[in-house]
């Protein structure tokens, strides 16, 4: 009805991202430019897709010094410039944002960098009290990225699966049609050697995505697990 409606378009590339559309995510972000829709959102919606999708060199192109620091700091975890990452994770802890009642969103991000942060530099109880603090706040209504699962993720990584087993499904009662944490759900469950909930899990994460983009890791792991 309105080819240049800003909100869909954003919003139809979120939709794709988080079912594994990670290409047609990023040909809907191409087609924010064509309408001529806000240059800051696009480029924003655009260098955090191409993060996610590995394009580190084309996210930096679209994520340079004059645009969003979330993208930045994704950029900046992947380079290892933890210097830079803190800087821009205190800004977003920070920043006044756009809220919710009285939940500011940008913060949600900055606690997530902060725990990724904590994570790298070997302190994972920093780390987890700031993935906890991070959920104490909304990511930003528009954002590309939710980080719910960020508690359970790191969980996961130190090994503590049974915690990582219950965040993760908290976090998919709050939204359960979210692919990767249904993911790493089934990922916990095997290496707890529980064969079948990890592979009823497995299942539910192949429809989810079964649109999804051909060669995505997580897809082909879970096809091997299921058919070895």
């Amino acid at each position: 009805m309105k080819p240049d409606f800003e909100i869909a378009i954003r919003h139809l590339g979120v939709l794709y991202l988080h079912t594994g559309r990670y290409r047609a995510a990023l040909r809907q972000m191409d087609r924010a430019f064509e309408t001529g829709i806000d240059e800051w959102n696009a480029r924003y919606f655009r260098g955090t897709l191409l993060t996610q999708l590995g394009e580190w060199d084309r996210a930096r192109s679209d994520s340079g010094p004059q645009w969003v620091q979330l993208t930045q700091a994704l950029i900046w975890l992947h380079d290892g410039d933890l210097a830079r990452a803190s800087g821009a994770a205190a800004s977003l802890s920070e920043s006044s944002g756009i809220s919710r009642g009285e939940r500011v969103a940008n913060r949600r991000a900055g606690g997530y960098f902060k725990g990724q942060i904590a994570l790298r530099q070997n302190h994972p109880e920093e780390a987890i009290v700031d993935f906890k603090d991070a959920l104490h706040h909304w990511p930003h209504w528009s954002d590309p990225l939710w980080f719910e699962d960020c508690l359970a993720d790191a969980y996961l990584q130190l090994g503590r699966l049974d915690e990582a087993i219950l965040e993760y499904q908290r976090a998919l009662r709050l939204y359960p049609g979210m692919g990767l944490p249904r993911f790493h759900l089934a990922e916990a469950y095997r290496r707890k050697g529980d064969r079948a909930r990890a592979a009823a899990e497995y299942h539910k994460f192949l429809e989810l995505w079964s649109h999804a983009d051909s060669g995505i890791q997580e897809v082909a792991a879970a096809r091997a697990q299921l058919f070895k």
